[in-house]
């Protein structure tokens, strides 16, 4: 029951936190600053936490993979917001001039840009939900698997292994979602992905037999 009272705990005051950081980021004062600092104060305070529920090596494991997490998932929600906003401050735009020149020409003419909107924002959508897919649980299985197997080619006992393999899990993901979202190339990224889940698992089968 403790265990996941403390669980619970450091996953809100971990989200509230990083919704915190994101509303006072780059912003000036003292109370901002008094904002940020109370918010890093409760991101050691939910550490606390997850250790005290899962003890050292996966409390520090389980606080990182949640902090993580929450900020792409909220970086991801604010990026679209304003993606939105932009898409709909140029379509009253077009329509302003629109407006204006139907007046001078007494000619109504549907522009090319609001034909094609339809498609080009399923497009969009569509390669964001891509992204979302690839940098969410296909990063997290494909970087749990590769961690495994990487630490089963240490010669080490089982133990330390699974240690070493949980600090260095959070570390593949936030290095595989900074590839990912650094390069377009969604297809290419899914490939890559996709091999390394296949030849980890492979490889952690042939090693368990």
């Amino acid at each position: 029951m403790a265990q996941m009272v403390f669980s619970l705990l450091a996953t809100v005051i971990n989200f509230l936190c990083i919704l915190l950081l994101r509303i006072c980021w780059r912003k000036l004062g003292g109370r901002y600053s008094f904002l940020r600092c109370l918010s890093w104060c409760g991101i050691f305070l939910s550490t606390v936490f997850w250790i005290k529920s899962h003890g050292a090596e996966f409390g520090l494991v389980y606080s990182a993979s949640v902090l993580a997490l929450f900020a792409w998932c909220v970086i991801y929600t604010d990026s679209c917001w304003k993606s939105i906003k932009f898409d709909n401050k140029n379509k009253v735009d077009d329509k302003d001039k629109n407006k204006d020149k139907s007046n001078k020409k007494k000619e109504k003419k549907i522009p090319t840009s609001q034909v094609l909107s339809k498609s080009e924002t399923r497009n969009i959508w569509l390669n964001r939900l891509w992204l979302f897919v690839l940098c969410g649980p296909f990063t997290l299985v494909a970087m749990c698997l590769l961690s495994v197997f990487m630490c089963f080619l240490i010669p080490v006992d089982n133990s330390v292994r699974l240690v070493i393999a949980a600090f260095s899990y959070p570390l593949f993901i936030g290095l595989c979602v900074y590839w990912l979202c650094a390069k377009k190339a969604l297809l290419r990224h899914t490939l890559v992905l996709s091999v390394i889940s296949v030849v980890s698992a492979i490889s952690l089968y042939a090693f368990t037999l």
